[in-house]
This record gives C-alpha cells, structure tokens and sequence, in this order.
C-alpha cells in the first residue's frame, strides 16, 4: 500500500475557504474588437471648419484645404451628418453661400448649398446642391447651361467694320447686339456660354446666370434663368449686366 501524502491542515482550510468564497482563480478570455462598443473603437477626430450655416445645419470641412480647394464636404444637420464628394474654394470671399428656403412651393424648407469651385478674371464657376434637410437626401435640378443650349441659338456676322451678335431664345424673340470691330482684338466664331457660371436664391425662387462671352476677354451680357417650382428652367432672359 502507498503511504498517503501529507497535506498540511492549513492549506485545506486555505482552500475550503477560497471555494466557500468564490475567490477562485478564473480565466478571461480577451475581447475582441467586434464586442467592443463603436464609441469605443473610434479615434478621435480632427475638429473640423465651420464653413456655412443656415438655421441648425452647418457646412464642415474636416480635412485642411490643398491646393485652396476643400475637398469633402459634410452636411451637419439635426437628423444627421452626411458627407459629400463635393469641393469648394477655401478662400473666405467665396465660401459656401447656404440658405433653408420654401423653392418647391410644399411650405417645407429646402437646404440649398452654392458652392464655387474656380474663379479668376472673367471666370467663375460654381456649384449647387438643393437638399431634403430632415434626411440630407439631394433633389435633382435642371442644368441651366444644357437649357442655354437647347432654348438658345446665336452667331456671329461680321459686317463692314461691324460685328453682329445675334441670340434667338425660345418663345422670345432675337437680341441683337452690334459691336465695332475694334471692340475685341480676337472675335469667337460663335459666341460662348458658361465662363461666368453662378446661382441665387431671391424672393423664394433659384437664379442661374450664364453669361454669353464674344471673344475670350468680352462678354455681352447674361443669360438669366428663373427656376419653377420642380427645380425645372421655367424662363430664360438676357440681361446686359455682368453678375
């Protein structure tokens, strides 16, 4: 017979009061990153710039500019955030024009975003985006510069020691305009649309100006477009004044 092992009285009462008291020894298993609660997994982010505002919503950039131009752009509104693959110019002169205006006659307010994507001499283009701000979901809207060119046609006729810009818009009529041929060193052979291209809110409706250039250094006016209710052109006019 072996002789059975000699166990101290002290470490049975150790051991009976361990398992009496729960204190056993446990093995925890370490989590991984799917049980962790997002909040807990996010990193901080970069504060970001405040470009617009407009009643509870707000225009941010949370990357820096490069180049000059804001790349990104999220829309902070009271039901949520969204991010758009949009660009803007970070110079403060041309920031983000943003407005929360009844345009689709429904007396709920739309999120409308003009944003200017280049600019220089003679030159200015920008962007709209007109939004759903209880869902930040975009609304479509007519291209004012595809209306110009199917409402719109125009030439150019050299005439003696003149020239001719003759624009026929739809269910308008002709604008005629004469010019002395000094006026431009270079004439186009066709006039040209868009190298000013820019929006407005006013008196609840949407604006689009195009403008109408006769040679690469001068324009002869605007093509002014009023949008209907359903974001469609409605009417197109030319005015002499540069915007």
């Amino acid at each position: 017979m072996m002789p059975i092992p000699f166990i101290p009285i002290g470490a049975i009462a150790f051991a009976i009061l361990v398992y009496a008291s729960g204190l056993a020894p446990q093995t925890h298993a370490v989590p991984d990153a799917s049980s962790i609660p997002a909040a807990e997994q996010q990193l901080p982010s970069r504060t970001p710039t405040v470009l617009a505002r407009a009643g509870d919503v707000e225009i941010l950039a949370f990357q820096p500019p490069e180049d000059g131009v804001y790349k990104g752009i999220t829309v902070r509104a009271p039901s949520r955030d969204q991010t758009f693959a949009w660009s803007t110019s970070s110079n403060e002169t041309y920031a983000p024009a943003v407005s929360l205006t009844d345009l689709t006659g429904d007396n709920k307010n739309e999120l409308t975003i003009i944003l200017t994507k280049g600019y220089g001499t003679g030159v200015l283009e920008q962007e709209i985006h007109v939004l759903n701000p209880e869902d930040v979901t975009e609304i479509p809207l007519e291209n004012p510069l595809e209306a110009v060119r199917e409402q719109v046609s125009a030439s150019m006729t050299p005439s003696d020691d003149s020239m001719i810009l003759t624009l026929h818009i739809d269910n308008k009529g002709d604008v005629v305009k004469l010019y002395d041929a000094s006026y431009a060193a270079v004439w186009l052979d066709h006039p040209g649309y868009g190298s000013i291209l820019k929006y407005e809110v006013r008196d609840n409706r949407l604006w689009a100006y195009v403008s109408v250039s006769v040679s690469p250094a001068e324009l002869a006016g605007m093509l002014a477009a009023e949008y209907d209710t359903g974001l469609k052109i409605k009417d197109l006019n030319f005015e002499e004044q540069i915007r």
